[in-house]
């Protein structure tokens, strides 16, 4: 005759109160090897608790202050396409300020050392990978005038 749950369940008690699998098996004549996937589990129990919560840190909205060459690199950028630089780091994504703003951080990536994270924070908080797809998009947008340029320097 096979044991019931409530005798597993009984004899995982006993292995909980202390005893061995062994000896909690042949108590209550169960598998041993059963028996052990009624694993104890821990018990807690509430109770008050004096913990320290520090407050949530707040995400910076206001642009990394930029050092002389960032400014020169991004306010130039700015300038060309008659924008400021607080649009330019900004949140907006229209494509008249989203278009220049890819175009400052493949400016950024190539004429600094900066880290995509460092650019990223540099333009307005934004992530890596925003700066990974603004750096493809500007030179998917610059291939073909550069094929243009090419042509041109060879015909002169």
């Amino acid at each position: 005759m096979t044991p019931s749950v409530s005798a597993y369940l009984r004899a995982a008690q006993m292995v909980t109160e202390g005893a061995n699998y062994a000896d909690a098996a042949r108590a209550y004549g169960v598998d041993r090897s059963v028996l052990r996937r009624f694993r104890p589990r821990r018990v807690f129990i509430a109770r008050p608790q004096s913990i320290k919560v520090r407050p949530k840190k707040e995400r910076a909205t206001e642009p990394k202050p930029m050092n002389e060459r960032v400014r020169e690199i991004v306010g130039g950028v700015a300038n060309e396409h008659g924008l400021s630089l607080a649009e330019i780091t900004g949140e907006r994504r229209h494509r008249f300020i989203a278009w220049p703003r890819q175009e400052a951080m493949w400016r950024l990536y190539q004429h600094t050392s900066f880290s995509l994270p460092a650019i990223g924070r540099l333009m307005g908080g934004r992530d890596h990978t925003t700066v990974l797809h603004g750096i493809r998009a500007f030179e998917a947008r610059l291939r073909p005038w550069l094929d243009v340029m090419e042509v041109l320097a060879r015909a002169v």
